[in-house]
């Protein structure tokens, strides 16, 4: 679990990806809890593409945890829901974790 907390922006995104990549072995899940983000700024919305795409190169699922509803506007703008699955965009960590459990792959 990964929890951001302010705007989401490309700083916080950048950083974000840098230690990401810190990481000797990738986790079969990644929950990033969004539920302090405010917003993504214009300069943040590529962030997510690339950490998707990063989690599918390691086999890493990706799950969306509290994304309020206008951060989830400008990933919806995006086509990022249909890209993960709109079902892996949860209302809360507790369904996050409950989802992260029912992993096929486990």
């Amino acid at each position: 679990v990964y929890e951001i907390n302010g705007p989401f922006f490309f700083g916080v995104a950048d950083k974000f990806l840098r230690e990401l990549g810190t990481l000797e072995q990738y986790p079969r899940t990644l929950i990033l809890k969004m539920d302090r983000v405010p917003f993504i700024d214009a300069t943040g919305y590529s962030a997510p593409h690339r950490l998707y795409s990063i989690c599918r190169r390691h086999h890493t699922r990706l799950i969306l945890s509290g994304t309020g509803e206008r951060t989830m506007g400008t990933l919806e703008r995006y086509g990022f829901p249909e890209l993960i699955g709109p079902e892996a965009c949860v209302a809360s960590l507790d369904e996050a974790l409950q989802l992260a459990g029912s992993d096929p792959q486990r």
